[in-house]
């Protein structure tokens, strides 16, 4: 006995999916990849072009880009810099959609960096998205 026929079979696929995108369930959630931080960053793309971990306390400024995968319009990074667990200022938030990098950057102090491990953090706002990567200024 045949419970279902084909076509019923597509339509019923084909319901599913429609239910599924009507009451906001994304196909692809948005995703972080590829932090590096460095001394520059292509202006037109916004990855790193001089990757850098190690950094003097004159570097004029230290940059950080993440690759964004599938961010939908209203998509909001954040990201914060630490230097021993002390946040740098405020956290900054910009726009992002599609698949494309993004980049930020933290300028020196006029004292300089102090020496010690710095981290940067960059996080899809509203998800559980982070990443998180370290360096040094010696």
């Amino acid at each position: 006995m045949k419970i279902f026929s084909r076509s019923n079979f597509i339509f019923a696929i084909i319901a599913i999916f429609l239910l599924a995108l009507s009451t906001g369930c994304q196909l692809y959630q948005p995703q972080l990849d590829d932090l590096k931080t460095g001394t520059a960053v292509d202006e037109k793309t916004k990855e790193v072009t001089s990757p850098a971990e190690i950094f003097t306390p004159n570097t004029e400024a230290i940059f950080a880009s993440v690759l964004v995968r599938n961010a939908t319009d209203g998509t909001k990074l954040r990201t914060t810099w630490n230097w021993a667990e002390h946040p740098l200022g405020e956290a900054t938030e910009i726009d992002a959609s599609g698949t494309r990098f993004a980049a930020f950057n933290i300028q020196r102090p006029r004292e300089g960096w102090r020496s010690g491990t710095y981290t940067v953090t960059i996080e899809i706002v509203g998800t559980d998205q982070k990443l998180q990567t370290s360096f040094v200024v010696e």
